[in-house]
């Protein structure tokens, strides 16, 4: 990994993980908490049914379909990327003497420096209206994480932690293609008319 390991620990567990947080908030301000518990059941149920399947294949499957249907809303942000930046982050380091970026690596850079920011600026209407709460909750799940660190090993995760893990993302995004994102989409074509 191209940047210190115990680094990218502290912004998996501190930045990336909580930004999910933001279901919660969203789902108080729009009466949806039992929808949202009612998602997050049904991926937890769903997600150990999978994994039994195949060894897991079928929600490896699963999972990269709907990463590609949740990293959609980050495409517009990346045509704003100038094309030398790019070619850097998909080159061989190695030519200037930095350690080679792995595939690992692009995507941990990709969630850092785009999509969490990006999340937050997308969902900067509904956590505008609850500023000190949005951050109350966020950072509450960041130090819950943060403090879980010493017991979570990346290089030998426990299969029902990934899982766990899996069907908290999934979760996270059906909310936010069926509540968050259908109501931005509706707000953003009404605002072109």
């Amino acid at each position: 990994m191209l940047l210190y390991p115990p680094i990218a620990k502290k912004l998996i567990l501190g930045l990336i993980a909580p930004h999910g947080a933001t279901d919660i908030i969203h789902a108080s301000q729009n009466k949806l908490v039992s929808k949202l518990f009612q998602i997050q059941a049904a991926n937890l149920v769903g997600v150990q049914l999978l994994s039994m399947l195949n060894d897991g294949k079928v929600l490896d499957i699963v999972f990269l379909f709907f990463s590609v249907i949740h990293f959609r809303h980050d495409v517009s942000v990346l045509k704003k990327i100038p094309p030398f930046v790019a070619v850097l982050l998909l080159s061989n380091f190695s030519l200037f003497g930095i350690p080679t970026v792995s595939f690992d690596d692009i995507f941990f850079l990709y969630m850092v420096f785009l999509h969490v920011p990006n999340h937050y600026i997308m969902n900067w209407n509904f956590i505008k209206k609850q500023k000190a709460e949005s951050f109350f909750i966020v950072g509450l799940f960041s130090m819950i994480f943060l403090l879980s660190e010493n017991n979570i090993d990346f290089s030998n995760i426990n299969m029902n932690l990934m899982n766990v893990g899996k069907a908290f993302i999934l979760s996270h995004i059906m909310y936010n293609e069926k509540y968050v994102y259908k109501k931005n989409i509706v707000i953003e074509e009404n605002s072109q008319l």
